[in-house]
C-alpha cells in the first residue's frame, strides 16, 4: 500500500516535471516568436516609410510632367500663332516693281 502511493506521488511528480518542461519550452517559443514579431514590425514600418517616399516621388513627377506638357502646349499655340503673324506680313508687303527709269 505504501509502495503503491510512492508510486503514484513519483508518477505525479513525473508529471508536473513534464508540464514543467512544456511550461518552458512554450514559454521559449513565445519569447522568440515576440522578438520575431517586433522585428517584422520595424520591417514593416520601414517598408511602409519607404513606400510613402517612393509615392511622394511619383506625385512630384506627375505634377513636373503635367506642368510639362502645359509648357509644351502653350509653345505650340504660340508657334502656331507667330507663324499665321508670319504669313499675314508677308502678304502685306508690298512687292517692289522697279520702274523703267529707276
Amino acid at each position: 500500500m505504501q509502495e503503491t502511493k510512492i508510486v503514484e506521488q513519483e508518477q505525479t511528480i513525473r508529471r508536473y516535471q513534464d508540464i514543467e518542461d512544456q511550461l518552458k519550452q512554450t514559454q521559449t517559443l513565445l519569447k522568440e516568436h515576440q522578438q520575431s514579431r517586433t522585428r517584422m514590425q520595424k520591417e514593416l514600418e520601414t517598408a511602409s516609410d519607404y513606400i510613402a517616399q517612393m509615392e511622394e516621388k511619383v506625385y512630384k513627377a506627375n505634377k513636373t510632367s503635367l506642368e510639362l506638357l502645359k509648357q509644351l502646349k502653350d509653345a505650340e499655340v504660340e508657334i502656331e500663332t507667330l507663324k499665321n503673324y508670319i504669313i499675314e506680313l508677308k502678304q502685306r508687303i508690298a512687292v517692289y516693281i522697279p520702274v523703267k527709269d529707276d
